[in-house]
């Protein structure tokens, strides 16, 4: 009897132990009538997690303090924890049995894909999108700051307190802990090739080419053809001024011609290097006969001289000091402020070129009238030292202008002598020295062919018996 009493006990707190620690549990989707409203329940309703089995074997836990799940661990410190054993893959996401999300048990993980993804890395099957629903590339990242020295930037690559490169909507940093740093682009080798007609360095030489992928010098530019108005190679200062020059190869005869603002100045020749400024008439004005300039030519000192950045060794050069050139021809000199402040004067010596032909024009004109007086004071001498034979010894001798002149290939001089006289004619360079004579026979017609004299202007007399019977001036050109 009394063993019997003990069963039944001990079988009516077993029941009711279970009543507390499974309440309404109900394994076929709790069809009791006893369920609340709210829908069926499984758990505990007392301080106890609840652990799920199989195979008497724990495969997941509810914390009751925090709520947290754990999937293959104990102690679950976030609000789903799973750990799974070595080679079992963790976690995986389906959308119409379409993986989507793949935690690998190799520690990487897949989006969008079923593919292993690289050990303890991430692939990406789609586009990422930072700071947009909508990527248009495989990483598209909007919104951010402008990257400066001290931070900013929409993407950064390194550390913020040392070295890094960041990049925003226009432009890419290198900066080292708030300051400016140098930005290298394939430091260690490879060329460097930005669009196909834009900027390339070749590696293996160190060659830079703009607008061409083979650059044969340390700076190759290849331009568009047009003018110098929108190709070539310019250069111009930060500054307000607004001024410019340009350098750009003239496709017609390849001609490198320099613009200055967009206007064409001048071209360096392809075959000699000669410069040649501009000088057409459509581009002067104020147009006025220079004034006579002898007298300030014979002015001007040449020196010699060292430049202060000369050697020891150097050559003395001939020249002149801007400073007193200022006083005589003043174009010729431009005062020129520094971008620092300090003066300098400069010399445009290719003005007296200019200067030079104008005083030879004004001394050959002195040369000319001074020959014809000579000739003239010769006339007169012979004519008073011989009055007596005077018609015995040149007669009816005359001597008319040569034709054509100026000339540049032949020219006729006419002349008429006595019967039986001895005559011939005199060709003199400007300087008064004979270098050619011509023998006057009585055909009266004397030809000079431009090959046997050089460029210039001559006297020619007609010398009659001895005497001098008329003189003439003549121009060669070629």
């Amino acid at each position: 009897m009394k063993i019997t009493t003990l069963i039944i006990l001990c079988s009516a707190m077993f029941y009711g132990t279970n009543g507390l620690f499974a309440q309404n549990w109900a394994i076929g989707g709790n069809p009791n009538a006893d369920v609340p409203a709210g829908g069926g329940r499984l758990g505990t309703n007392g301080d106890r997690s609840v652990i799920f089995e199989t195979n008497n074997t724990e495969r997941a836990r509810l914390l009751n303090g925090n709520g947290f799940w754990g999937f293959g661990t104990t102690a679950p410190n976030s609000q789903v924890h799973i750990n799974s054993p070595a080679g079992t893959d963790a976690l995986r996401v389906q959308v119409n049995g379409a993986s989507k999300l793949f935690v690998h048990n190799g520690g990487g993980v897949s989006i969008g894909t079923s593919s292993i993804p690289p050990a303890n890395g991430l692939l990406v099957s789609g586009s990422i999108g930072v700071g947009t629903s909508t990527p248009a590339v495989k990483l598209h990242v909007v919104n951010g700051s402008d990257a400066s020295p001290g931070g900013g930037g929409f993407i950064v690559s390194g550390y913020t307190s040392g070295g890094n490169i960041a990049i925003d909507d226009n432009e890419i940093m290198a900066r080292n802990n708030g300051a400016a740093s140098t930005l290298f682009l394939n430091d260690d080798g490879g060329d460097v090739n930005i669009s196909a007609g834009g900027l390339f360095l070749e590696s293996s030489t160190n060659f830079v080419g703009v607008g061409t992928t083979a650059p044969a010098v340390d700076l190759h530019l290849v331009h568009g053809v047009g003018s110098g108005v929108t190709h070539g190679l310019r250069l111009r200062n930060n500054g307000g001024n607004n001024e410019d020059w340009t350098f750009y190869v003239n496709n017609a005869g390849g001609d490198l011609f320099l613009y200055a603002n967009g206007s064409l100045l001048g071209s360096f020749n392809d075959a000699t290097g000669a410069y040649s400024a501009l000088s057409d008439i459509r581009r002067k004005k104020d147009i006025e006969k220079a004034p006579d300039i002898m007298d300030k030519v014979l002015t001007l000192d040449v020196k010699k001289y060292h430049m202060l950045e000369s050697a020891p060794s150097d050559k003395k050069r001939y020249g002149l000091i801007a400073q007193e050139a200022e006083k005589v021809f003043p174009e010729a000199v431009t005062h020129i402020i520094q971008d620092d402040g300090s003066d300098i004067y400069t010399l445009d010596y290719s003005v007296f070129g200019i200067i030079a032909i104008k005083a030879l024009q004004e001394q050959q004109k002195k040369i000319t009238t001074l020959e014809e007086r000579i000739a003239k004071l010769e006339a007169a001498i012979n004519a008073g030292a011989n009055s007596n034979n005077i018609s015995k010894e040149t007669g009816s001798a005359s001597l008319e202008q040569n034709m054509p002149n100026p000339f540049n290939h032949a020219t006729t001089i006419r002349y008429h002598i006595p019967q039986n006289a001895s005559a011939m004619i005199t060709i003199y360079n400007g300087n008064g020295v004979p270098v050619k004579t011509v023998k006057a026979n009585d055909s009266g017609i004397a030809t000079i062919q431009a090959n046997e004299l050089s460029a210039g202007t001559y006297t020619y007399n007609l010398v009659v018996n001895g005497r001098i019977a008329a003189s003439k001036k003549m121009v060669l050109l070629k």
